[in-house]
C-alpha cells in the first residue's frame, strides 16, 4: 500500500518537475532570443542626420529619454502601439555629441534598447519591422543637444480604417449605379462659300431702241460696240464640312460630386490610338476615379484601345520610407471588361491611400510606358492639391503627357510640377475641359482661357 501511494506521488512530482523544465526552457530561449536581437540591433550601421524633428501624426508614437541617459521618461501617443500588426518601423535616435572623449556612446544605446525591452517586450517578437539607428550631427553645444530628441520612435503604417475606404466605395459604387444613358444627334454642317459670276451668250442687242423692241439681234458686237446678252451663274465651294454625330450625354446623380469636368475632359481630350489613363486615387480622390470609371463604362471602343494604370502611393508606406522610383502602389488592368478595371481600382483603394500630398506621379508614368512601349499618349488624373513628389524623374519621360487637373477651387495654382511634366514630354494641361500649354504660362503675363478663366504667369488660374 505504502509503495503504490509512493509511486503516484512520484509520478505527478515528475509530471510536475517536467512543466517547470519546460517553462524555464521557454524561459530562457525567449531571453536568449531577445538577447541575441539586440546583438543584432547593436550592429546596425548609424544613419546620420542634422536633427529629428518632432511630428505630431496619429501613426507616430514617441518614447523620450534624456540626454546622455537611458531611462524612459517620456511617453507620447504609445496607445497606438496596441496596433502590432500596423507597426513599421522603430528607430533609436541619440545626439553625437559628447561632453567627454571617453563617453561610450554604443553602451548607452544597449542601455536604451534593454530599457525599451522592459516597457515593450513584445515590439522584438514583431517580424517584418524596420529597424533603424539615427545620428543627429548639427547639435555642438550640450545645451542644444539637450533640447533634442533622444530616445526610440516607432511608426505605423499609413493605414486608413476599412470602414472608411468601403464607405468611400460606396459612394463610388452608387454614382456608377445612378448612370442613366442617353444618346443625342448632332446633325451634319458644313460651311460654303458663293461667287457669282456672268456668263456671255454670244449674242448681242442693237443700240437702236427701235430694232431691240422688234426683237432684232446680233451675233457680232460689230464696229459700234453692241452689248452682249448674259445671265448670272453662282459657283458654291464647300469650305469645311462635319459629317454627324452621336454623342453620348449620360446623366447620373452628382449629389456626391463637386462637377464633372473630368468626365467631360475625358470624353473631348486627344487620345491617340494607344493611350494609357493613369488615375491617382489617394485621398479626396475618389469623386474623381468615379468620373473616370464612368467614362469607361459607356467608352466600349476606349476599354478597347485604352489601358488602365492606377496608382495609390505606397500601399500605406509611411512617407519617410518611400524611396525615389520604387515607392509602388501601382497597378494595372489588362482586361477590356469594365468589371475587371474597376476591380483592379477598387483593390488599389484598398491596399492604399498615400500619405502625404506629394504623390510618385512620375514613376506611375514611367511604369505605365514601360509596360506598354507602344502607347502614344499618356493621360493622367491628377490631384490640383498635390504635387509629384519624384519630380526628378521626368526628364526620363519619353512620351507625351497630358494632365487632366481635378478638383481646386478658383483662384488655385497649377503646381509647378505638373507644368513641368507637361513642357518636358510636349503635353497640355487640362482644367475644366481647357486645354492649357504649359510654355505659355512661362512666356506670357496672363493666358485667357476660353471666356471664364485667366491663367496668370506663374500658373494662377482666376475666373474672369
Amino acid at each position: 500500500m505504502t509503495y503504490k501511494i509512493y509511486g503516484r506521488n512520484l509520478t505527478l512530482y515528475l509530471c510536475y518537475m517536467r512543466k517547470i523544465a519546460i517553462i524555464l526552457l521557454l524561459t530562457l530561449f525567449t531571453v536568449e532570443a531577445r538577447a541575441d536581437e539586440i546583438d543584432r540591433l547593436m550592429r546596425l550601421r548609424p544613419s546620420h542626420i542634422p536633427y529629428l524633428p518632432y511630428r505630431k501624426s496619429d501613426n507616430i508614437a514617441y518614447l523620450q529619454t534624456p540626454f546622455s541617459k537611458a531611462q524612459i521618461v517620456r511617453e507620447i501617443n504609445t496607445e497606438i502601439l496596441k496596433n502590432k500588426e500596423r507597426i513599421h518601423a522603430i528607430h533609436l535616435v541619440y545626439t553625437r555629441f559628447k561632453e567627454v572623449d571617453s563617453f561610450n556612446q554604443p553602451r548607452l544605446n544597449y542601455f536604451r534598447f534593454k530599457e525599451l525591452e522592459k516597457k515593450y517586450p513584445e515590439l522584438f517578437k514583431l517580424k517584418k519591422v524596420h529597424w533603424k539607428v539615427l545620428e543627429q550631427h548639427k547639435a555642438k553645444t550640450k545645451k542644444t543637444a539637450s533640447n533634442y530628441f533622444h530616445g526610440f520612435v516607432i511608426y505605423l503604417k499609413n493605414e486608413i480604417p476599412t470602414k472608411r475606404i468601403e464607405s468611400t466605395l460606396t459612394i463610388v459604387e452608387d454614382i456608377l449605379d445612378s448612370y442613366k444613358d442617353s444618346i443625342i444627334v448632332i446633325p451634319p454642317s458644313r460651311r460654303i462659300k458663293v461667287k457669282r459670276r456672268r456668263i456671255g451668250t454670244g449674242i448681242y442687242y442693237p443700240r437702236s431702241n427701235a430694232k431691240r423692241k422688234k426683237g432684232i439681234t446680233y451675233y457680232k458686237p460689230g464696229i459700234w460696240g453692241r452689248r452682249e446678252k448674259t445671265y448670272l451663274k453662282k459657283d458654291t465651294t464647300v469650305l469645311w464640312e462635319v459629317p454627324e454625330k452621336r454623342m453620348n450625354i449620360g446623366s447620373f446623380n452628382t449629389q456626391n460630386l463637386k462637377n464633372i469636368d473630368v468626365y467631360r475632359t475625358l470624353q473631348k481630350i486627344p487620345k491617340g490610338k494607344h493611350p494609357i489613363v493613369i488615375t491617382d486615387i489617394t485621398g479626396s480622390m475618389a469623386p474623381y476615379s468615379a468620373e473616370v470609371m464612368l467614362w469607361v463604362k459607356n467608352q466600349p471602343r476606349m476599354r478597347h484601345d485604352a489601358r488602365f494604370i492606377f496608382f495609390n502611393d505606397g500601399n500605406n508606406e509611411p512617407d519617410h520610407y518611400k524611396k525615389l522610383g520604387k515607392t509602388g502602389g501601382i497597378y494595372q488592368s489588362n482586361s477590356t471588361n469594365y468589371d475587371s478595371i474597376f476591380s483592379c481600382m477598387r483593390k488599389t483603394m484598398l491596399l492604399g491611400q498615400g500619405g502625404l500630398p506629394p504623390e510618385n506621379y512620375c514613376e506611375a508614368i514611367m511604369k505605365g510606358i514601360q509596360w506598354y512601349p507602344d502607347t502614344d499618349t499618356v493621360i493622367v488624373v491628377a490631384d490640383m492639391n498635390a504635387s509629384a513628389s519624384d519630380i526628378l524623374l521626368a526628364s526620363k519621360i519619353k512620351k507625351p503627357v497630358n494632365i487632366i487637373l481635378a478638383g481646386g477651387q478658383e483662384k488655385m495654382s497649377v503646381p509647378q510640377d505638373y507644368t513641368e511634366i507637361c513642357s518636358l514630354t510636349g503635353g497640355y494641361l487640362f482644367f475644366k475641359g481647357l486645354r492649357i500649354d504649359p510654355k505659355k504660362i512661362k512666356k506670357q503675363n496672363r493666358t485667357f482661357l476660353g471666356s471664364s478663366y485667366v491663367i496668370k504667369k506663374g500658373g494662377r488660374i482666376e475666373k474672369i
